[in-house]
């Protein structure tokens, strides 16, 4: 991959006065990651240039999430910004609303697994079953690395037996393990979704996309961005569809500053 900041000088001179879509992933990417979903936190120094991007001529902000959309909304709480939680089911903002259609018979699926695990993983130290309208998942910081294979192990096993028909999928995150219904959107629909529709408003003709994240849920988005906008993925090592690299979340801020800079 190449370094989103050293090659921004350049991309910069390409970007002037066209308007810019920026989508921001959230944990891992704007806030750091904590052992419990509900510790995250938007850094204070970051919000106020999310502000100021929010209200930059030329750019439409949005952040794609796998967390709740209020949820979402409440841990950034930025005005005039798109919002799309989920893993982009829900997407809410300026110019873009978006709800997906469940079956029922998946949603039941969906419930059956959790309550398994609830049961399965009753009294196991660290572990966390989290439920969300579109998604089960199960967050292993906090089980003891030497444990952690066998409640992956339970997860696939419980998976596999309220899945049948192929009523759900599971994605993999960072010490997080998670189920949705087959039909449900992943961040590669909501990029595209959000793209579409917020490059009809005025003033957002040849809009250009860029996509920040950090994890294997971000790798959809990655994709349906490749060849048409900037991607970049913070930190980790290996195999990605981004074509840059940001290695932390304080260069997270400081290419969000250049950003508002050349606006």
């Amino acid at each position: 991959m190449k370094e989103l900041l050293k090659r921004w000088p350049a991309l910069s001179a390409g970007l002037s006065g066209r308007p810019v879509l920026l989508l921001l992933d959230f944990d891992g990417t704007l806030s750091p990651l904590r052992n419990h979903p509900d510790k995250a936190v938007l850094p204070h120094s970051a919000k106020p240039l999310l502000e100021k991007l929010a209200r930059a001529r030329g750019v439409t902000l949005g952040f794609v999430s796998g967390r709740e959309l209020k949820t979402l909304r409440d841990k950034v709480r930025v005005k005039g910004a798109i919002y799309s939680g989920n893993h982009g089911c829900r997407t809410s903002g300026p110019g873009v609303s978006r709800s997906v259609k469940i079956p029922a018979k998946q949603l039941g699926a969906l419930r059956g697994l959790y309550n398994s695990l609830i049961t399965e993983t009753k009294g196991v130290p660290g572990v966390l079953i989290e439920k969300k309208a579109f998604s089960t998942g199960l967050h292993y910081w906090r089980v003891k690395p030497a444990d952690r294979a066998a409640q992956l192990a339970a997860f696939d096993r419980l998976f596999a037996k309220h899945s049948g028909g192929g009523l759900l999928k599971a994605k993999h995150g960072k010490f997080i393990v998670e189920a949705g219904p087959a039909s449900a959107w992943h961040k590669g629909d909501a990029v595209a979704h959000i793209l579409k529709n917020t490059a009809k408003r005025p003033g957002n003709r040849g809009l250009y996309p860029i996509y920040i994240g950090d994890d294997s849920t971000d790798e959809d988005a990655f994709r349906a961005l490749r060849r048409i906008g900037i991607t970049a993925r913070v930190g980790g090592k290996g195999r990605t569809e981004a074509e840059y690299s940001l290695p932390d979340i304080p260069s997270v801020r400081r290419f969000l500053r250049l950003l508002l800079e050349s606006r």
